[in-house]
């Protein structure tokens, strides 16, 4: 089984804002602004404390005087792990619903070429951090805490991935109707393949009861970000030990890695997945299950 590291959502260039992390941990991933799309922030929702919100508000709220996409931007929602971040737009909850992912062109292109498919995990990550609510009724960003990379989801494959053109794909998977990778004009902007993968409905892993694909509730051992580093200065000695190799698809050189106690990864440069296969890694497998099973957002 191959594990990917996945990022996703708003960080310094798209977006600039980090995505919050709320007061009873949980995370809401900001999708990023695309100028082929079918939805916008306030179409895209969320839940918090019973109620129903929009991330167009949401930015709102967190933006302050920093230049963020408007309300009425269009963005990319995109993998949608929560059912309810489009059931809006959408019009209704759908039958059947699955999480799903598209990916394309050369990030596609790098997948394909490290042989990923059905079976395999994907881990999303993105910029995070924590926020407190305000007098008034808002957010802001805890002025005592840095923006850290934090895993906040997964979604494991279940069949292999299916041609964003494929004039069946509706008919199989109806939920995926208003799916950014399907939206009228993406294909122009792709350079080689566009491809869904869909979710398997439960997970396989260390017989771990979870869904195939699902989102985090906050965890000190989410957090990818090591203890008084960077951003990108990342903590994996939970599973690779003092061990590195071409198990990882990017950052492979005794270049990536350094210190002692823990041995230390540095993350920074512009990939978008990083693959680790477990035949390199075994501890990997245990470490995900652990994160899925006691993080789950119920």
């Amino acid at each position: 089984m191959k594990v990917i590291l996945s990022r996703k959502g708003f960080d310094t260039h798209a977006g600039r804002i980090p995505s919050p992390i709320f007061p009873d941990g949980k995370m809401i991933s900001l999708p990023i602004s695309f100028r082929c799309a079918p939805t916008r922030f306030a179409d895209a929702h969320y839940s918090y404390d019973g109620d129903d919100h929009t991330i167009g508000n949401l930015i709102i709220a967190l933006r302050g005087r920093r230049i963020a996409p408007a309300p009425n931007d269009l963005c990319h929602t995109d993998p949608d792990l929560r059912e309810e971040t489009l059931a809006h737009f959408r019009g209704q909850m759908v039958d059947g619903w699955q999480a799903s992912l598209g990916q394309d062109s050369s990030a596609q292109g790098h997948l394909r070429n490290q042989e990923v498919g059905p079976g395999d995990l994907f881990l999303f990550f993105g910029r995070f951090h924590r926020i407190d609510a305000t007098k008034n009724g808002g957010w802001q960003y805890q002025q005592d805490a840095n923006p850290i990379h934090v895993l906040y989801g997964w979604l494991q494959i279940g069949p292999d991935p299916i041609r964003a053109s494929d004039p069946h794909l509706l008919n199989l998977y109806p939920w995926l109707q208003g799916h950014a990778h399907l939206c009228e004009g993406y294909a122009e902007t792709v350079r080689g393949e566009n491809v869904i993968y869909v979710a398997r409905e439960y997970l396989e892993l260390c017989e771990v009861n979870a869904r195939g694909a699902g989102v985090f509730r906050f965890g000190s051992d989410l957090v990818l970000t090591a203890p008084f580093n960077s951003l990108c200065i990342w903590d994996l000695s939970r599973w690779w030990g003092l061990q590195m190799n071409t198990a990882f698809s990017h950052h492979n050189t005794e270049a990536s890695r350094f210190g002692q106690n823990p041995v230390l990864f540095n993350s920074r440069g512009p990939w978008q997945e990083l693959v680790v296969d477990s035949e390199d890694y075994p501890e990997i497998l245990s470490w995900a299950a652990g994160l899925i099973e006691h993080h789950q957002e119920q």
